[in-house]
């Protein structure tokens, strides 16, 4: 095999120096993914708590909500149901039948 010439060698030297700062270059930026973009452990733990807190709040808070509507809708029901019977209590007709009932059942 023939010995490089004075470009070859030159080539040859710069392609490995080449590879050589590629190599570097891939080393750094493992490197910077390892301890800036890809958290440790811990750090993920610690931040997830604070979220998993916030979630738990945000759905008490939802089902709070649901819980009032709920007991807003059962209120006007039983308004409702108040002003029928009131309605109903202030009937002549509904008097006398209730006065009938009420002497039966003296009776009995």
């Amino acid at each position: 095999m023939p010995l490089p010439t004075k470009t070859a060698r030159k080539k040859l030297i710069q392609n490995c120096a080449s590879r050589k700062f590629r190599h570097e270059e891939k080393e750094f930026y493992v490197r910077y993914l390892e301890e800036h973009v890809y958290l440790p452990e811990k750090q993920l733990d610690t931040m997830a708590k604070p979220i998993n807190n916030t979630y738990r709040q945000l759905k008490l808070t939802e089902e709070n909500q649901e819980l009032k509507e709920a007991l807003l809708r059962m209120r006007k029901k039983l308004e409702s149901f108040n002003n029928q019977a009131k309605s109903v209590a202030d009937n002549p007709i509904a008097i006398k039948i209730l006065n009938e009932n009420e002497i039966s059942l003296q009776n009995s």
